[in-house]
């Protein structure tokens, strides 16, 4: 099952890992395209692993890891890379010995004991959004236009904003509330600002804060609100997720 998962990320036959044994040949582990039904994926791969992760899960990261084809993010795993077989030792006891070990025709050796350390290392409840924001890090930096770096900033924002635990206290977001054009109506419940689009229909949505006069508005738009020379917000700036902008002046 290892190898049949690794194939879809290799164009070509790809040598994975081999299995020593001491009760048969070593058996050699390659990926094989042809068992993927003609898919390929060439997209960046980053893994998500913990100290849970062990035996296959393990088999595969390392795998990938080895042959730097995957970024892995997380703890480092529980280092299970020996296969045992029960033995019978009487009085109804079995002992697990292990009999075959893995070998990585790469590193040329294994993950016992040492488990397979990270190449980005942060806590199990953090690494998603590490991994999110590395994508899209790496993505804008090779980014060739403006607009294209607007599209992939826009991504990161919401990545910020889905994860953040700080934000504005109430009295603070009580300078983004009135009208602005188009009828969006922004007022503060609770700890949030929220905004009601007649535009949508008179649909409500929370807005998400990330940075200092920033907030994710709804899947399309991101708000940027401006202020006046005397610091007062007079309208905000929307960042589309096409890379687009486009301005609202605040009425009242």
């Amino acid at each position: 099952m290892v190898t049949r998962i690794e194939s879809f990320f290799f164009p070509e036959r790809t040598h994975m890992n081999d299995i020593v044994s001491r009760y048969e040949p070593t058996i050699e582990m390659w990926t094989d395209p042809a068992k993927t039904d003609g898919l390929t994926l060439s997209m960046p791969v980053y893994i998500l692993a913990d100290k849970g992760t062990h035996s296959a899960a393990e088999d595969f990261t390392y795998g990938m890891q080895s042959i730097h084809r995957a970024v892995i993010v997380g703890e480092t795993t529980i280092g299970g890379a020996h296969p045992t077989r029960g033995y019978e030792i009487g009085l109804g006891f079995v002992a697990d010995i292990p009999g075959s070990r893995s070998l990585n025709p790469y590193t040329h050796t294994d993950w016992e004991g040492t488990g397979i350390h990270p190449d980005i290392p942060i806590t199990p409840d953090k690494a998603l959004e590490t991994a999110e924001t590395a994508v899209f890090t790496k993505e804008l930096q090779q980014a060739g236009t403006e607009e294209e770096k607007r599209r992939i900033q826009w991504q990161l924002n919401n990545i910020r904003a889905a994860h953040s635990i700080t934000a504005p206290n109430p009295k603070a977001l009580a300078a983004y509330t009135g009208t602005y054009d188009g009828g969006l109506d922004f007022y503060v419940g609770g700890d949030s600002l929220f905004c009601r689009n007649p535009e949508r229909g008179g649909r409500v949505f929370q807005l998400l804060y990330f940075a200092p006069d920033q907030f994710v508005l709804d899947e399309n738009v991101e708000l940027e609100f401006t202020r006046d020379p005397a610091g007062k917000v007079n309208g905000f700036n929307m960042h589309w997720s096409d890379g687009g902008t486009s301005y609202k002046a605040r009425n009242m």
